[in-house]
């Protein structure tokens, strides 16, 4: 007959050790990309967004990034989008955007540009003077401005 343990360490042991696999099976999924990047980017490690954006740095000479040996480098996942796409899940639909024509907070020649070496201005939608709709990557222009970007000023306002 088989001999079964019942001590109070084997149950403590054997609880201890469900729970384990309990958390490493809810964060195995937290650490999967959402939707699968919607077929709009890739899933990749947080150690390879830090190779990533350190090779863009050095590329444009802003000084130098440390991330190595993290704990979380190679276990958390997310969605590095293509061109054009955004959101957590690359499934928003970017709105063109350039230089605000009046020059506000983040526009060029403010002062404020993301990667001045480059005269780059990002996260503005439509040059600051629109609403993006991340349905159809079209700009609804404020009152004043339009063009594709809303980066043109209108004197009828």
């Amino acid at each position: 007959a088989p001999h079964f343990v019942t001590t109070p360490n084997y149950c403590k042991m054997k609880t201890t050790l469900l729970l384990l696999v309990a958390a490493t099976m809810v964060l195995s999924t937290m650490a999967a990309c959402p939707n699968s990047c919607s077929g709009h980017g890739t899933c990749q490690t947080m150690k390879q967004f830090y190779v990533d954006h350190a090779e863009f740095i050095s590329e444009v000479g802003t000084g130098e990034v440390e991330y190595d040996s993290a704990w979380d480098a190679t276990k958390l996942m997310g969605c590095k989008c293509e061109s054009g796409y955004r959101g957590p899940d690359c499934s928003l639909k970017e709105c063109p955007s350039l230089a605000d024509p009046q020059t506000g907070p983040g526009g060029k020649d403010s002062g404020l540009l993301d990667f001045p070496a480059m005269n780059n201005v990002e996260y503005r939608d439509c040059s600051g003077r629109g609403i993006c709709d991340y349905e159809t990557g079209l700009c609804q222009c404020f009152e004043g401005a339009y063009g594709e970007a809303c980066n043109l000023q209108s004197i009828l306002v």
